[in-house]
């Protein structure tokens, strides 16, 4: 299991941040494991805690496939939000087409 966390540094009261989209990178290929704010189970994304600033989630590691290097890195869309972030609704989490093979779910992987 890898953890990824994002740090805010600066302490503005009322303010949060939710991870808005992941995607694991390699060799020029990209993998979503985060989509519209929906965790991809497929992949074990779960875990999201919120504390002191810092957001995170782990995920299982995985190699993509057709890749030669064993380097990856982890680029994320965050957003931020006065007050609350409003958190989807399972419904709203995305289930069409190939999407419906990540099972992007709210909560994820309960870990």
């Amino acid at each position: 299991m890898l953890t990824v966390i994002a740090s805010w540094e600066l302490s503005v009261p009322k303010f949060s941040f939710l991870f808005q989209e992941c995607n694991v990178e390699q060799d020029g290929k990209s993998v979503t494991i985060i989509k519209n704010f929906c965790l991809a189970e497929v992949f074990d994304v779960g875990g999201m805690t919120s504390s002191n600033g810092d957001l995170k989630f782990s995920f299982r590691s995985f190699s993509i496939d057709e890749t030669s290097s064993g380097d990856q890195i982890v680029v994320c869309k965050l957003k931020i939000c006065f007050e609350n972030c409003p958190k989807p609704s399972e419904g709203e989490c995305p289930k069409d087409g190939n999407n419906k093979l990540y099972n992007f779910t709210v909560n994820g992987k309960i870990q």
